[in-house]
């Protein structure tokens, strides 16, 4: 199955669907200390426009975050762990 990652200094959540995983990294996008004010709203908009297709050769980075899409069978994706924060 498809899934799509959010990723933060080697941890990573595991998503079946886009919004969801843009909804996390913008979430992280704005609880980041490093950030301008411009450059929140710069990330948002980008993350917020993100297409399937977008992601299909390509890593999204903001900052230091990532989405990316992969691969993973059903039966793993299920047995992830809930994500409770960093």
């Amino acid at each position: 199955m498809k899934i799509y990652k959010t990723c933060f200094e080697g941890n990573w959540c595991a998503f079946d669907n886009l919004d969801h995983a843009k909804e996390m990294i913008t979430c992280d996008v704005e609880c980041a200390d490093d950030f301008t004010k411009e450059e929140v709203e710069k990330y948002k908009k980008e993350i917020n426009d993100l297409t399937e297709e977008d992601l299909e050769d390509k890593v999204y980075q903001a900052g230091p975050y990532y989405l990316e899409t992969g691969e993973m069978d059903e039966e793993e994706f299920n047995n992830l762990p809930e994500f409770d924060g960093y």
